[in-house]
Order: structure tokens, then C-alpha cells, then sequence
């Protein structure tokens, strides 16, 4: 019984840890200066260039100071975004360790030594995962509020 309530337990964490991987990796909204044929995506990562100014044909044409490309700014635009898709890799991995730790946990076989180690792998991927989307959301917040 303690072993079929454990296997439960590990099921329903895998099954919320992918119900969040799927809400965390779903697609944001791209910024209202990129045309919807120049979004790009790939399995659901922002575009390099999410936050820069793009033209109809698909060509950065901002951020602009006085006229001029901005440099500087378009750098730090492009970090953020590099950044955002760094932190959806991350959560990737954490949902992958999840599932490496459930599958410890079963192949454990009731040695106490094996399944406290799995246990603490899931424990640790969850807390990560956590921390992968709280982090994506800031990160995407303040690139939306510093982008406009």
C-alpha cells in the first residue's frame, strides 16, 4: 500500500510537473512591433529578436536614438531575450529531472537508500522548476515594460 501511494504520488507530481512545463512554455505574446509573419518560433521559444522593432518585411529597423540605429539598447534587448530563452531550457531540464528522479523511484524496488534519493531528485527538479518559471515571468515582465 505505501508503495502504490508513493508510485500515486510521483504520477500526480509528473503529470502537474508537465501540466506547468506546458503553461511555462506556452507561446507569449510577441511584441506588438513584430509583424505575425516575421513571430517566428521554435517548439515555443521567443525569437532572438522578440524585442526589437521590425519592419513589414521581417527587417530590425529599431530601437532608434535621434534617427539611428541604438546599438547599446538592441544589445541589451537581445540579452534579455537570449536570457528568456535560457530560462525555458532551464525548465525543460528541471521537468526532465522529475521524470529521471520518478523513474529512480520506481527502479528502487523499496531499498530505502534509492528511493530517498529519488525522492530528493524530485524534490529538487520541482523546487528548480519553480524557480524557472518565477524567473521567466520576471524576466518577461520587465523585457515587455522596458521594450513598451
Amino acid at each position: 500500500m505505501k508503495n502504490f501511494l508513493m508510485s500515486l504520488a510521483i504520477v500526480s507530481t509528473l503529470f502537474i510537473s508537465i501540466l506547468s512545463a506546458q503553461v511555462f512554455l506556452s507561446p507569449s505574446t510577441v511584441s506588438a512591433a513584430v509583424p505575425d509573419k516575421c513571430a517566428k518560433r521554435i517548439l515555443s521559444f521567443p525569437v532572438w529578436y522578440e524585442y526589437l522593432e521590425v519592419d513589414g518585411n521581417c527587417e530590425i529597423t529599431g530601437p532608434t536614438n535621434g534617427g539611428e540605429f541604438d546599438w547599446p539598447k538592441a544589445v541589451g534587448y537581445v540579452a534579455i531575450a537570449l536570457v528568456e530563452i535560457m530560462l525555458r531550457i532551464a525548465g525543460l531540464v528541471a521537468v526532465g529531472f522529475v521524470i529521471y528522479g520518478g523513474f529512480r523511484f520506481i527502479v528502487s524496488q523499496g531499498e530505502p537508500e534509492n528511493a530517498k534519493a529519488a525522492r530528493e531528485t524530485i524534490i529538487n527538479a520541482i523546487i528548480g522548476l519553480i524557480i524557472t518559471i518565477v524567473a521567466a515571468a520576471v524576466v518577461n515582465f520587465v523585457a515587455k515594460a522596458i521594450a513598451g
